[in-house]
């Protein structure tokens, strides 16, 4: 029996495509492109209501741009995520220089890790504080007759900074501190030292727009964000759990500003390259890319072609949509249709493990127990904000992995996977000690801290009733610390087969102030190809690992 449904797929398939625009959008005319030779791009703007927020309205002072919120001067923006701006070289003999540094710890601004480098000129111990005032990078030049400077990168981003110079009681020298985008030095201060005759420096920030304009806009489809440009969400760029943000770029053949709509637009490979990207053979332009084909057809050969491929495609397309809406009606009623529960794997007393429990556990967090979580090393899970499973998506990834060379094939491409990529992606520590499950451990410590999460020592404990049992925790204390920990890896990070937490974890977990040092990322990472070698030999039904991992290690490849 034909299901009264399927006309109305059939309908939908055949519904025309919206056409794509064949130039991007232009910015309002009542916006001002420009403050001198600096171009100002969306999000940042001049007039109020051309800039997204508060923090990204540039005042325009005799021709230089200006932040408003930091009241930094601006060299130029970057649509990458970067600005440069102009910044106070520290002069320990003029502090009429030594302007106050700016505090970036409220904003969508950060000082970038990667793009700067400290300098220090003169003898004595340079040290650059963070707003805690511990130390996030120092120096000490030898003080040789030709070599009184020295320099370093800095260990994390900053939110701010100051500079803190050690010298004897007798060095009447004056002393130069300053934090300077890394090019600036390589190119134009190749003998550090010259860091003397500057009274400001080049630094790059990095930013990105707050999660919440990202999805307004998604709602009000004022970005084209689905097709041709790709959004990294708060798990991969937040500043603190009060502000996510979004940093948004175009995909790879596409070229825009990706916080317009439709603003990432097709490369014309054939037309702009200028060094003949095909070589000696011809080039044919599509939306995103392009081909390469060996001898060119005359008209004829391309009239006659062209009437071949209508006469088949108006000949079988009705027959293929036939066919294709019949196959989709059989996969929507099939039982081995993918479901989150088959993704996952696991069922708590009928309530399939999904990340919105996690979520649920985080939001119900006291001020003292998320402290407790970024001391041991969680924090930033805590702001992972892109937990929504795509089944199709991660049912092509598990294809896509080959687990005995952790290597994942995407579009044709070989990509390795490593333990470092689970590091920076999941935000886990991966300190120095081994992470090794053996029950053989399970000694009386272990029982003791069982004992603590349930009542009948004997029974397994479940992800369900450790769950109820956090709803209930105040306190940061040892019990909390543990049931987190075990929580987390069994709902987020390596789902187990069952329902029931894996007690050879509590191995782990004896010492709570030595969570930190475990190398949680490279376990998480091996539970991960494990559960990928198993999912494809059918070992297991469900599948076992870190599907969240999965999902934007792919954004990060294919951006």
């Amino acid at each position: 029996m034909i299901p009264p449904w399927l006309p109305f797929v059939i309908i939908l398939l055949l519904w025309p495509l919206k056409p794509i625009l064949a130039q991007p959008p232009s910015p309002s005319t009542k916006c001002t492109s420009k403050c001198g030779n600096v171009t100002i791009p969306f999000p940042f703007g001049i007039e109020e209501s051309c800039a997204v927020d508060g923090f990204f309205k540039v005042d325009c002072n005799s021709s230089k741009p200006y932040l408003r919120e930091i009241d930094l001067e601006v060299l130029d923006f970057s649509l990458d995520g970067t600005m440069r701006v102009i910044y106070s070289v520290y002069n320990t003999c003029d502090p009429t220089l030594n302007v106050a540094t700016a505090n970036l710890k409220t904003t969508p601004f950060i000082f970038s890790q990667t793009k700067n480098r400290i300098l220090g000129v003169g003898c004595g111990n340079f040290s650059f504080l963070s707003n805690d005032d511990s130390i996030m990078a120092q120096c000490s030049p030898t003080c040789g007759k030709s070599l009184r400077y020295c320099q370093s990168t800095i260990g994390s981003p900053l939110k701010g900074f100051a500079p803190f110079i050690e010298t004897s009681p007798d060095d009447q020298e004056c002393h130069y501190a300053a934090l300077v985008e890394q090019q600036f030095v390589e190119q134009n201060l190749k003998n550090p030292e010259d860091l003397r005759r500057l009274t400001h420096v080049p630094v790059v920030l990095e930013w990105s727009i707050l999660a919440r304009y990202f999805d307004l806009y998604a709602r009000n489809k004022s970005k084209a964000y689905e097709s041709t440009s790709t959004c990294e969400r708060s798990a991969c760029s937040c500043f603190s759990s009060d502000s996510p943000t979004v940093r948004c770029n175009c995909l790879r053949g596409f070229q825009g500003n990706p916080y317009f709509l439709d603003g990432c637009q097709d490369i014309d490979e054939c037309a702009t390259n200028t060094t003949n990207i095909c070589g000696s053979q011809n080039c044919e332009n599509f939306i995103g890319g392009y081909n390469c084909y060996s001898s060119p057809r005359s008209k004829s050969e391309e009239l006659n072609v062209n009437m071949i491929i209508l006469g088949l495609s108006t000949s079988f397309g009705s027959l293929f949509l036939l066919i294709g809406a019949w196959w989709l009606y059989t996969k929507l009623t099939s039982s081995t249709l993918i479901t989150p529960r088959d993704m996952i794997g696991v069922s708590m007393y009928g309530l399939p493990i999904h990340p919105e429990n996690f979520t649920e556990i985080v939001k119900g967090l006291t001020t003292k127990q998320r402290e407790c979580i970024e001391d041991m090393g969680f924090g930033v899970l805590l702001n992972i904000n892109c937990l929504v499973f795509h089944l199709l998506l991660s049912e092509m990834l598990l294809k896509s992995i080959a687990p005995e060379t952790k290597e994942i094939v995407l579009h044709g491409k070989s990509i390795p996977m490593r333990e470092s990529d689970f590091e920076k992606v999941i935000g886990l520590p991966n300190g120095n000690q081994e992470v090794k499950c053996d029950m053989g451990e399970f000694d009386e410590t272990c029982i003791r801290m069982k004992n603590l999460l349930i009542k009948r020592s004997k029974n397994a404990i479940t992800l369900s009733s450790l769950m109820k049992k956090l709803k209930t925790m105040k306190d940061a204390d040892d019990v909390f610390m543990i049931s987190f920990v075990l929580f987390t890896i069994c709902t987020l990070l390596c789902p187990p087969e069952s329902s029931k937490i894996d007690q050879a974890l509590f191995t782990q977990l004896k010492d709570p102030r030595l969570i930190r040092h475990k190398k949680w990322a490279t376990y998480c990472f091996l539970y991960l190809m494990d559960g990928v070698r198993k999912f494809k030999d059918e070992v297991s039904r469900n599948f076992q690992g870190c599907i969240p991992f999965l999902q934007i290690f792919y954004w990060g490849c294919i951006s």
